[in-house]
């Protein structure tokens, strides 16, 4: 049939032209069917044709109509076309729309219409359980008339564990009830715009906020415009903030953003029949950049760096005198140790082992120095026993050498070549050594109109005006102490910073830097006076960035 089908069809109940479009009512109702295809029975039944100008239409009846003993045929209803033309959000059945009528294509009189003729349109769900994943609101008598109760969706819904008889309400011919249910609303941040989709998709306008908030502000950039497209969420609680490590899939369009704790899936960059050598250390690195000679790595006494008057957000603490000497793990798993030893933050050589990958991002390979390896462990199996899994984003971070397999791959990268790796262009070639906090000019650069020539020292401060992200001198940070575990926190917003702030310090790990709320510190001598002793607790405030992770009242310590 020809695009006129509302004209030709005037007067059933389906085409809508039953009230004059000047009035300006809105209608609600409950969706019992939609076209998706050239399957629906609509077109043998109604058009004997297909006809795309119908695709995305509903049939609605009221919110008072039930089924009773003999199901509606949804052709029998009235139809409804979507009411934008450039946004399309398709409900589901049973999900509860407004209406509005206005005028159809039909309008003219020239064509053989009526400027009568009207039909409906329909605005997207209505959001009857704030989800969207799904709104359904089936009528309960429907429910009962079916054998099942709806106590039981609105319980799961609401997140409430009641058992009762499973509830079948009918959704459609083959969307999963079970993904859409576990779908949760994106966390919005001042000022956000988001898109959601039902399966836990989403595109956000927002911007950096302050310091902590997320994993996109963490660097001097707060009001800059960001877009995160997301596919998929990581189950962190009823909180769902973008995660870059564990959503399915993403894209970062960033403006000046820092986004912390990247763990990449593969280190191999190589293209479709592309000619690639992958580096494989800092050596190669500094080599590409044009060096005749490469320095050698004992040629400046590191006894000499120092760290006065640097600031950043790494843990530079190398205080460890608390912990006690090394020990080989005696805990209950069976854990991988590397061959050989690794030199820490002290000189001394240590033995590594990998922490268990259901504890690490993407299940990859996160480290720790037989100085950490018990506790660590002791603190990671009690919070899985009480249902809580952490996530090591970070672990031990050699100084100065990678970390090497038995067949001799690089399995852990170095703080010497993060920082090579994280050193701003601008400085790129032009220093011998630039992993130290004081180092030699290799090629001549002007810098805040001051030279500096081949062969001058020169000291990598303040770390924002060379690295980004910021980035630690090889041994100071914390991480080459065997000190420090970066866990995933969801920018402190998740039941792992939870668990970590309420518990962790039991175990001797508590928080020192303000503006990490992923960053913990071994350091039982502090860890005894509670999870604040370092850094202090205040309601409502966003200093130290706790996220009132304690309420209004802080926990006695002492008797807790």
């Amino acid at each position: 049939m020809a695009r006129n089908q509302l004209q030709s069809l005037k007067g059933q109940s389906f085409n809508g032209t039953v009230t004059s479009p000047n009035t300006p009512s809105i209608f609600i109702g409950r969706v019992f069917d939609i076209i998706l295809d050239d399957k629906h029975p609509f077109f043998s039944k109604k058009l004997n044709g297909f006809d795309s100008s119908y695709i995305g239409c509903v049939f609605w009846g009221s919110l008072a109509l039930k089924e009773g003993k003999k199901e509606i045929d949804p052709l029998t209803l009235n139809i409804a076309k979507p009411y934008f033309n450039s946004f399309s959000y398709f409900p589901i059945k049973n999900e509860i729309i407004s209406l509005i009528l206005a005028p159809n294509k039909n309008h003219y009189e020239q064509t053989q219409g009526f400027t009568s003729n009207a039909e409906y349109y329909y605005f997207p769900p209505v959001n009857i359980w704030n989800s969207s994943g799904y709104n359904p609101l089936p009528l309960d008598s429907d429910t009962k008339t079916k054998g099942k109760k709806v106590n039981q969706y609105i319980n799961s819904i609401n997140n409430i564990n009641i058992q009762q008889e499973e509830t079948q309400i009918d959704l459609g011919q083959y969307i999963n009830e079970d993904k859409v249910s576990n779908t949760k609303n994106m966390v919005p941040f001042e000022g956000d715009m988001i898109l959601e989709g039902r399966f836990g998709n989403s595109i956000r306008f927002g911007s950096s906020n302050p310091r902590g908030k997320n994993a996109w502000s963490e660097n001097d950039s707060e009001g800059e415009p960001i877009t995160i497209i997301s596919n998929g969420q990581t189950n962190n609680g009823d909180i769902i903030v973008e995660d870059i490590n564990n959503d399915a899939s993403s894209i970062y369009l960033t403006s000046n953003q820092n986004i912390s704790n990247i763990s990449l899936s593969t280190n191999n960059f190589k293209s479709l029949n592309a000619n690639f050598n992958e580096l494989e250390s800092a050596n190669n690195t500094i080599k590409s950049y044009g060096l005749s000679e490469i320095p050698n790595t004992n040629s400046i006494g590191y006894n000499e760096t120092s760290i006065e008057n640097e600031t950043g957000p790494d843990d530079q603490s190398n205080d460890r005198d608390d912990i006690g000497s090394p020990e080989e793990y005696t805990g209950p798993e069976e854990l991988t140790k590397y061959p050989g030893l690794y030199e820490d933050n002290s000189r001394g050589l240590r033995e590594v082992y990998a922490i268990p990958q259901r504890f690490t991002q993407r299940n990859g390979l996160r480290f720790v120095t037989d100085l950490l390896i018990n506790p660590l462990m002791e603190m990671l199996l009690a919070a899985e026993t009480e249902g809580v899994t952490l996530t090591v984003n970070s672990g031990f971070r050699p100084p100065i050498n990678n970390i090497i397999d038995k067949d001799g791959k690089i399995v852990g990268t170095s703080q010497k070549d993060l920082r090579v790796q994280n050193l701003k262009n601008k400085f790129k070639g032009k220093l011998a050594e630039p992993w130290l906090y004081r180092t030699t000019v290799t090629s001549p650069f002007t810098l805040n109109d001051i030279s500096y020539n081949i062969g001058d020292t020169y000291t990598l401060s303040p770390q924002k005006t060379h690295f980004s992200p910021l980035t630690a001198p090889s041994y100071t940070s914390g991480h080459g102490a065997s000190t420090a575990i970066d866990f995933q926190t969801g920018g402190g917003n998740n039941s792992k910073f939870d668990w970590l702030c309420f518990n962790g310090w039991k175990y001797g790990f508590i928080r020192v830097v303000a503006s990490e709320s992923w960053h913990f510190k071994y350091s039982p001598s502090q860890a005894k006076n509670g999870p604040t002793a370092v850094l202090p607790y205040t309601y409502g405030s966003d200093k130290n960035n706790w996220n009132d992770v304690f309420g209004p009242n802080e926990p006695n310590w002492n008797i807790v």
